[in-house]
């Protein structure tokens, strides 16, 4: 997913607060372990949280790195640079870790693009998924079987290109037999995110390659906002995209 370009110094310190912020955490978080466990269980869980830290903050710099490759397409097709979503502002004070941390009511509100309705758990996932997009963290959404994972994931989608002007592409990559569900859902609760089916034989998928031209895609009046495909054919068709 795309993420919001911010600039280098800005970035520079933001990622020393940030990692401040971890070290202090992580020494938090060792205290309260070395109290509470034995040596061997606490050196283990220790290593644990170390490594988590340092995957974040390699995600962090690799946000940052995809931040400024997008930045320089939108400039290329004339685009305005998506701002700071006020509805989540102080977001990197949330710990993401621990959900219960968020507010009770969600901030964030369902995107008018979205033509249906969100529940509150639903849209309290909504602004977590927000919430990750805004520290340029990978999140998953793990709920049980039909709580609605399809609906608030597009819902993600229409927020971004309402609130921050991001109109794509979006890649969504699903099971085979899943791939028409999701075009339909698109298209029946977010009709203003036209969708790029790319499935079907060798021929089928060269002419809808024809769409993906970099000049003619992130903004409303694209060809198309979201590529619908499948695991299998995002790997054998990987040198085109």
């Amino acid at each position: 997913m795309q993420n919001k370009p911010t600039s280098q110094s800005t970035e520079a310190l933001a990622a020393g607060e940030e990692a401040s912020n971890d070290q202090d955490m992580l020494a938090s978080s060792e205290a309260k372990l070395d109290e509470e466990e034995d040596p061997e269980d606490a050196e283990l869980r220790k290593e644990a949280l170390k490594a988590a830290q340092d995957a974040v903050s390699k995600q962090k710099m690799m946000t940052s790195a995809f931040d400024n490759e997008c930045l320089k397409l939108w400039q290329a097709a004339e685009i305005d640079v998506p701002q700071q979503d006020e509805s989540v502002a102080g977001s990197a004070n949330i710990d993401l870790l621990h959900p219960s941390t968020m507010p009770v009511a969600s901030t964030v509100k369902t995107p008018e693009l979205f033509k249906g309705f969100l529940k509150e758990y639903q849209l309290k996932d909504l602004q977590w998924l927000v919430n990750c997009y805004e520290q340029g963290l990978n999140g998953i959404v793990a709920d049980e079987l039909c709580l609605g994972k399809t609906i608030q994931a597009m819902a993600f989608l229409a927020h971004l290109a309402e609130e921050k002007n991001i109109w794509g592409p979006f890649l969504v990559v699903a099971p085979a037999s899943f791939l028409n569900n999701w075009a339909d859902e698109i298209g029946r609760f977010c009709p203003d995110l036209k969708t790029l089916p790319y499935w079907g034989g060798l021929q089928e998928r060269m002419v809808h390659r024809k769409s993906i031209n970099p000049k003619r895609l992130y903004r409303r009046d694209a060809g198309f906002h979201i590529l619908i495909t499948s695991y299998q054919l995002l790997v054998s068709d990987e040198k085109y995209f």
